[in-house]
């Protein structure tokens, strides 16, 4: 009975194979949507969980009032250094700082490698799960003068040769006592993609007093690391952290601060929640909102349900094709399980072939996904376990999709099918059109998505910033540049397409710095020291850096190159900042202000306020400062030679940074790669969109074939009283045109409603007006006329004679 079963399924999809390759190709290519993003979903909660012991790992925050920046990852080295001792839960602690991008010196070349360097207790490898490869983890980080490299940093820097033993220096200002060097001790595995944090290079935190001073692993004044916490089997976290606030709140009150009886500065969140948690600042870049996997699960459902559609769409059209058939069968005894079993057997065979092809067109996407999203997935990877939940959806969804075409087919009444009376039920044709509906409501969606996802962005990269950010190289140089900056920058300018030179510790888009400062005010009475206090964003600034980025100055003046007294206690602040000051700009010049360990300075001058950050956010209280916190030269080039320009700045780098790898970047594309997740989207938007307009259109081709089909003696009686060929065109194209028109104006409020709460997550945004509905509808409507023309302009020139001799 099967191989019977068999037998009749395959000559019935090489009959119809026109049909058969439009089921499988559309259920293919929705099963290909559908595995890739079951991957990326599989990858995303799979985030940290590769450690043995992260079910125990804590990750430390501290928890600052919303107007000194809210929840933060960044802790002080303190916190590592002595809790633990304190709180009997803890079993180790390790601070990790991940940031740095140093420059390299192997044998005569110094390189700054496009990889970054982290810093990391001795317990790293006992409490993360990182497999090193060559050396001791109980002391490859014990050792400050070791190095630990990965397969593809070490690769990076000594090519093929072998890592173990090479020594490498980073070279250091002079005056921060000297170069350092670093033997490979130990060689790990690359860090997986679903990490949190990554890097190539990691080195012993120990050598952070080599950069920040000999107290720098015990003191509560640099909150720039990660602090995390192994807790011992079966310890209750909540018990922890309580303990742990109860002295930090004791610890603050011995200080001289405000004991804070009722309140939690500090949290433990566990390892496995940081990749989700877009709340916390400082150390969480990487961070995904969990909506986002909503967002995508769900767009993969609806592009397999549009193909699930096709298919059931098909079957049904289809069903007279072989109503003959199931009459015979059931007059000859056939049972309806029977031909249910049949019809299902039939739609299991198409989907293990859409199976076969969504798998091999999901093998094929996959670089170009993972390039888009900035993941390494593969299906090789994926393991046994998701390869059969794949195949299983697969075969499902074809089960699902064959059911109600199955039973609809085997519930003909031989009697009536025989003597040819047939008819094609409303309801049938209802369903139909239904699906059509559907699926291009969806099509629309994802139309008006990706449109508002690239206005959006476009918006983004178009909207004045409030500084100018073209014609401006960036670079970061070693220490050898700033020991003789005075000569390095006055060479640049020899040439005249160099227009200004700045030092600065931070630019737009790579601020990283807050600063607490302090000002007499209205509340000073209340306050202990006489003074009132608050966190604003800091860049530290040389005299040349408002007029390199072209930034605004409404008040007062800058930072002088001739006023010696400007460096350290004098101030900038952008208008935000005057505002929450409640100064005017011109009140703000001269008034006192200082830096919470300065003593008293003033505000000199007021600069307006200038996007620093992405569009995202509001602008917000700025302070620049002329400390020499440098890390970053802006070069602004005059318009024109810009090749000829960079000539003349790679000149003066070799010859003031011999050996070191001239490498720099515009500012505007630099700010830009803030935007990679809305990138990203739009990518991924513009995708899904097209396929599940493909997918809909492959269905609506199908159909409009069955119709033409279906009335073939219809357009032949029309042709020969004389109708046209635009007149059968129009005929047959009209109602399916009237179902994508109907799709639009239930798509528009559904589009409107999710895109203008993605839209409220930006500070700046664009209106959501009519245009886009307008020409998302436009799109869908011509791609749906266009699709069922071809079908019916075939049929409108078809020879007539042979249309009534149909049959």
């Amino acid at each position: 009975m099967l191989k019977n079963y068999l037998r009749v399924a395959f000559r019935a999809l090489r009959k119809q194979a026109g049909y058969s390759l439009i089921n499988v190709g559309g259920l293919g290519l929705g099963l290909a949507c559908c595995f890739l993003i079951v991957l990326f979903i599989q990858h995303e909660l799979a985030f940290d969980r590769f450690h043995e012991k992260g079910g125990r790992i804590y990750r430390l925050l501290v928890n600052w009032d919303e107007d000194d920046g809210g929840t933060s990852a960044t802790t002080a080295a303190g916190f590592a250094q002595h809790l633990p001792a304190q709180v009997p839960e803890v079993e180790a602690a390790v601070r990790v700082e991940n940031q740095r991008r140093p420059y390299f010196r192997v044998g005569g070349e110094t390189r700054q490698v496009e990889r970054t360097m982290a810093l990391a207790d001795a317990a790293f490898f006992d409490v993360f799960s990182f497999r090193l490869l060559r050396g001791d983890p109980a002391t490859v980080l014990a050792d400050p003068g070791n190095l630990v490299v990965t397969e593809s940093g070490a690769r990076a820097l000594f090519g093929d040769a072998d890592p173990m033993g090479q020594v490498v220096v980073l070279p250091r200002r002079s005056d921060a006592g000297g170069d350092l060097t670093l033997t490979v001790a130990g060689v790990m595995a690359d860090v997986p993609s679903n990490s949190h944090f990554t890097f190539d290079y990691l080195a012993p935190f120990a050598l952070i007093t080599e950069f920040m001073g000999d107290d720098a692993l015990e003191n509560y004044t640099n909150y720039n690391f990660a602090t995390y916490f192994l807790l011992r089997p079966g310890a209750d976290p909540a018990a922890a952290e309580a303990t742990m606030n109860a002295i930090e709140r004791a610890r603050r009150a011995a200080d001289g601060g405000d004991d804070g009886a009722t309140r939690q500065p500090l949290s433990l969140q566990p390892l496995h929640a940081v990749h989700f948690d877009t709340s916390v600042g400082f150390g969480n870049a990487g961070a995904r909102d969990v909506r986002y996997l909503y967002l995508f699960g769900a767009v993969g459902l609806l592009v397999l349900l549009i193909a699930c559609v096709n298919f059931t769409n098909l079957a049904t059209a289809r069903a007279t094709k072989r109503a003959r058939e199931v009459g015979v069968r059931k007059a000859i005894g056939a049972q309806q399980r029977q031909l249910v079993g049949q019809f299902l057997g039939e739609s299991v065979l198409l989907s293990v072939l859409a199976v076969a092809l969504g798998l091999a067109l999901a093998a094929l996407a996959l670089p170009v996904f993972n390039a888009a999203m900035g993941t390494g997935l593969s299906l090789l990877d994926a393991g046994p376990g998701v390869v059969a939940l794949l195949v299983a959806i697969g075969l499902a969804a074809g089960l699902v999709a064959g059911s109600y075409p199955a039973f609809y087919l085997s519930a003909f009444q031989p009697s009536r099918v025989l003597r040819g009376e047939v008819t094609r039920g409303r309801g049938a044709a209802f369903l139909r059109r239904g699906l059509i509906v559907g699926q291009f409501i969806v099509s629309v969606v994802l139309i008006v998505a990706t449109l508002t996802v690239y206005r959006q962005l476009q918006y983004m990269q178009e909207h004045d910033l409030g500084f100018d950010q073209e014609q401006v190289v960036f670079l970061t140089p070693p220490g050898a540049v700033f020991e003789r900056y005075d000569a390095f920058r006055a060479r640049l300018l020899e040439d005249p397409r160099v227009m200004h030179v700045a030092r600065a510790g931070g630019l737009p888009g790579r601020i990283g710095t807050s600063r607490g400062y302090n000002w007499p005010g209205a509340d000073a009475a209340a306050a202990a020291d006489g003074e009132q206090g608050a966190s604003f964003w800091t860049i530290p600034a040389d005299p040349d850096f408002v007029d390199a980025l072209g930034i605004e100055l409404v008040a007062g003046r800058t930072f002088s190159h001739d006023v010696p007294t400007d460096t350290m206690d004098t101030y900038v602040l952008n208008e935000a900042a005057v505002a929450q000051l409640g100064w005017t700009p011109e009140e703000a010049v001269d008034q006192p202000f200082r830096a919470w360990d300065r003593p008293m300075g003033r505000v000199i001058g007021v600069v307006a306020d200038f996007h620093f950050q992405s569009l995202r956010e509001e602008v917000q209280p700025l302070v620049l400062n002329y400390i020499p916190w440098f890390g970053s030269v802006a070069i602004r080039l005059a318009p024109g030679d810009v090749r000829g320009a960079l000539d003349h700045v790679r000149a003066t780098w070799g010859e003031f940074a011999p050996g070191y790898v001239f490498d720099y970047r515009f500012l505007d594309e630099d700010f830009d790669r803030q935007y990679e997740a809305e990138v990203k989207e739009g990518q991924l938007f513009a995708f899904f969109a097209t396929v599940a307009i493909f997918i809909a259109c492959l269905g609506l081709f199908g159909l409009a074939a069955y119709a033409a089909e279906r009335r073939t003696k219809e357009i032949g009686v029309r042709k020969v009283l004389g109708a046209s060929s635009r007149d059968v065109v129009l005929l047959l194209s009209k109602e399916f045109t009237a179902l994508v028109l109907v799709a639009f104006v239930v798509a528009s409020p559904v589009a409107y409603l999710l895109m203008r709460r993605w839209l409220e997550s930006f500070a700046y945004r664009v209106d959501l007006g009519p245009g886009v509905f307008l020409l998302a509808g436009l799109a869908a409507v011509v791609i749906g006329f266009a699709t069922v023309s071809t079908q019916a302009l075939r049929a409108a020139s078809a020879d007539p004679v042979k249309a009534l001799r149909y049959e």
